[in-house]
């Protein structure tokens, strides 16, 4: 089943979602109430013009992954480092 995990609310004019291969990292609890951990390694926050940060996105199922598909049992893990810095500011963080 196809399941629609990206926020469709996200602001397209801070977040590039397209060709950010989401699944490239996934890992699972096992068995039929694990939680699923599923990466974009390529999520780019905007910030300007021509400021374009790679920090990569993650997002963690619900514990009950085949009873419901919806994206409200997805949770979206924050960033965990201000994208809007250069290198010396930890601002080049990537999840995934």
């Amino acid at each position: 089943t196809r399941m629609k995990v990206v926020n469709p609310n996200l602001n397209p004019s801070k977040n590039l979602v397209e060709d950010m291969w989401l699944g490239v990292s996934v890992v699972s609890q096992g068995g039929a109430s694990g939680r699923v951990l599923a990466c974009a390694h390529r999520f780019v926050k905007l910030s300007g013009v021509f400021k374009h940060s790679q920090v990569g996105q993650c997002y963690l199922s619900g514990d009950h992954l085949l009873k419901d598909y919806s994206i409200s049992s997805w949770h979206r893990l924050d960033q965990l480092c201000n994208h809007e810095q250069n290198e010396a500011g930890q601002g080049m963080c990537n999840l995934g």
